[in-house]
C-alpha cells in the first residue's frame, strides 16, 4: 500500500512537471491542461480504489461487508438524483434553523424580494446597510443559522439591515440581464430603502459578484454623463470576495472558455437559463477532492452517511442563471474583462471604476479562495481612485467570509500600505487572530 501511494505521488509530480516543461503553449491552454490533469490525478488516487484503501478493507472486516451494502444503496440513490449527496438535508428547514433572523419582505418585483430585518437593540445606527448577495446563489448565505449569520450579527450590533433576494429565473426571465439586475435589483432597492427609512445615505455590502454589481453601479453614477438621480446616496461599499479584474480569475475561467459556452449554449437557448445543477457540479469540480472524492470514499465505500452541514446545504440549494446574465458573466466579465478596461457600458455610459473617488471601500478576500483568488481580488484595488482598505481573511470563499467572531477561528491580515504586488503586501502585513468582522465593524462605525 505504501509503495502504491508513493508511486502515485511520484507519477503525479512527473506528469505535472513534464506538462509545465512544454514550451510555446498558450497560457490559457496550459492552465486548462494542468487543471484537467490534476482532475485525473485526483481521480486515480489509491484512496478511491477499494482494494487499495486500508480504511475500506478494515471497515469491511469490522462490519462483515455491511458498509458495502450501505454504500451501494447510497450510490443508487445519488445516481437517481444525478448528484453526490454531501450533507444530511433532513436537518435543515429554511425559515426555521436557516434564514431564520426575524424580518419581512417589504418590496418585490419580477427580479427581487427586498427583506428588512427587525432590530434587536434599543438604539440603531442612523444609516441603514444593504446586503447584496450573488445572483448565482440563494440569499441566505448571509443568514445561515444563528451562530453563522452575518445578518443576525449585524442587527445585534445596531445595524438596520436590508437584503436583496434574487429571483430563481425560469423561461420568463431569459432576457433579464445586467441592466435589469442593476436597475430593477440594486437601484430599486435603494429607492425603497430611502422611502422606508427617510435616510439620505446607505452603506452597501456585496458578496462575490454582488460586489461586482455595486462597483459597476458606483462607476455609473460617478460618470458625468449620468443623468439619472437617486434619492439614496451610497456612503460606503464593502466588497466581499469580489473580482473586478478578471484576468487572473483562476480555475473558474476554464468553465467560461468558448468550448464550454458552446456546450451549454443549447440549454441556454432552449430553457432560457442555465440550470443551477450545472453550476453546482461545476463548483464541485473545482474542488474535486473535497466535494466529490471525499464523499465517493466515505459514502459509497465506507457506507457512512454525510453529517448535517449548513454551508453544504446552502451550496447544494442551486440557483439558475438567466440566459442574458450568464452571457454577461461569462463573456463580458470573465472572457473579455470589460469592467477592468472601462469598456463595459450601462445604457450608453462606460463604467470606469477610476471615476469612483468619494466612496470609501472595504475589500475583504480570503487566502484559500478557489473561486476568487485573493491575488486577483487584490488587483482590483488598482482600478479605484478612492480610499480602499484591503483585508485578507483566513480559509476559503465561504468559510473565510462567514466567520463570526464567536467562533474565534482563522485569522486575518491587514496592511495599510497598499503596494502593487499582492505577495509584497502580504509579506509586510500584520496578522490578527479571529474574525475580520470585528475589523470591518471598527472601519464602518465612524461613518454610521
Amino acid at each position: 500500500m505504501k509503495f502504491v501511494r508513493q508511486f502515485h505521488e511520484t507519477t503525479a509530480n512527473w506528469m505535472l512537471d513534464t506538462l509545465s516543461s512544454i514550451e510555446g503553449v498558450d497560457p490559457k491552454l496550459m492552465h486548462s491542461a494542468r487543471f484537467f490533469m490534476k482532475q485525473y490525478i485526483d481521480m486515480m488516487s489509491p484512496n478511491n480504489f477499494p482494494l487499495l484503501n486500508p480504511k475500506f478493507l478494515q471497515k469491511t472486516l469490522d462490519t462483515q461487508g455491511e458498509n458495502i451494502r450501505k454504500g451501494l444503496s447510497m450510490f443508487l440513490e445519488d445516481l437517481n438524483k444525478g448528484t453526490i449527496t454531501t450533507h444530511d438535508a433532513s436537518q435543515f428547514k429554511i425559515g426555521k434553523n436557516l434564514a431564520s433572523t426575524a424580518g419581512k419582505v417589504i418590496f418585490q418585483n419580477d427580479l427581487i424580494e427586498l427583506i428588512q430585518y427587525s432590530p434587536t437593540t434599543d438604539k440603531v445606527f442612523q444609516k441603514p446597510i444593504l446586503f447584496i448577495p450573488p445572483w448565482i446563489n440563494k440569499f441566505y448565505i448571509l443568514d445561515l443559522d444563528e451562530k453563522f449569520s452575518f445578518v443576525k450579527w449585524a442587527v445585534d450590533h445596531g445595524f438596520t439591515v436590508f437584503l436583496i433576494s434574487w429571483i430563481n429565473p425560469d423561461e420568463r426571465h431569459r432576457h433579464k440581464g445586467f441592466y435589469e439586475y442593476v436597475f430593477d435589483g440594486l437601484a430599486a432597492s435603494l429607492e425603497k430603502i430611502a422611502e422606508v427609512t427617510k435616510a439620505k445615505s446607505v452603506h452597501t455590502l456585496g458578496y462575490c459578484v454582488g460586489g461586482t454589481l455595486i462597483s459597476a453601479f458606483l462607476a455609473y453614477i460617478s460618470h458625468p454623463k449620468c443623468q439619472k438621480r437617486f434619492r439614496m446616496k451610497i456612503e460606503s461599499a464593502t466588497l466581499l470576495t469580489t473580482l473586478l479584474d478578471f484576468e487572473k480569475a483562476g480555475d473558474m475561467a476554464i468553465f467560461i472558455a468558448d468550448n464550454y459556452l458552446d456546450a451549454i449554449g443549447a440549454q441556454l437557448e432552449e430553457k432560457g437559463n442555465l440550470d443551477g445543477q450545472i453550476m453546482f457540479n461545476t463548483f464541485s469540480a473545482l474542488k474535486a477532492n473535497d466535494m466529490i472524492w471525499r464523499y465517493f470514499v466515505n459514502s459509497y465505500m465506507l457506507g457512512e452517511k454525510p453529517p448535517a452541514h449548513e454551508i453544504l446545504f446552502w451550496n447544494a440549494d442551486a440557483m439558475n442563471i438567466s440566459r442574458a446574465m450568464q452571457k454577461f458573466l461569462s463573456q463580458d466579465l470573465y472572457r473579455d474583462n470589460l469592467l477592468k478596461t472601462g469598456t463595459l457600458k450601462l445604457g450608453n455610459i462606460p463604467l470606469e471604476l477610476q471615476r469612483i473617488s468619494k466612496v470609501p471601500i472595504y475589500m475583504i478576500s480570503t487566502i484559500k479562495d478557489h473561486l476568487v483568488p485573493w491575488e486577483a481580488a487584490f488587483d482590483g484595488i488598482k482600478l479605484f481612485n478612492t480610499n480602499v482598505r484591503f483585508v485578507l481573511g483566513g480559509s476559503g470563499h465561504v468559510a473565510g467570509a462567514i466567520n463570526p467572531p464567536s467562533r474565534n477561528k482563522y485569522c486575518y491580515w491587514v496592511n495599510d500600505q497598499v503596494t502593487c504586488d499582492a505577495q509584497e503586501w502580504l509579506k509586510n502585513a500584520m496578522e490578527f487572530a479571529g474574525s475580520w468582522w470585528t475589523d470591518w465593524f471598527e472601519w464602518i462605525k465612524p461613518m454610521m
